[in-house]
């Protein structure tokens, strides 16, 4: 055989893996100050997470990425709130919006809740 195919139990303990790295890199950055770096590394955390979890085997955009998550099949309410954290750093990095400190931190929380129970 060329190839092993991975059981279901080892993909679950590699998307485990894969949230308690995210997880840890947000916190890490969660306590440092936030620019407009660090808004870019929170996404960048977040596509390489998304781009995993999801198993995305090409580079996307913001919109190719809102598509991408809208075709998956995981619940409604979690789906949008994936959407509006998406559109949160298309706004950010587009839009040239800009947010507060403690706007940033609930987008920080957010990221991390959704993470915890995609």
């Amino acid at each position: 055989m060329f190839f092993k195919i991975p059981k279901k139990e080892e993909l679950a303990d590699e998307k485990e893996l894969l949230k308690k790295i995210a997880l840890g890199k947000l916190n890490y950055l969660s306590k440092k100050r936030f620019n407009k770096k660090t808004i870019d590394e929170i996404y960048w955390i977040l596509k390489i997470f998304f781009k995993s979890y999801f198993k995305i085997s090409k580079e996307f955009t913001y919109t190719e990425l809102i598509k991408k998550v809208e075709k998956k099949r995981i619940d409604g309410h979690i789906k949008q709130r994936v959407i509006n954290l998406i559109n949160f750093f298309l706004d950010a990095n587009y839009r040239e919006k800009r947010y507060t400190t403690k706007s940033l931190r609930k987008i920080v929380k957010e990221a991390k809740d959704i993470i915890k129970i995609i």
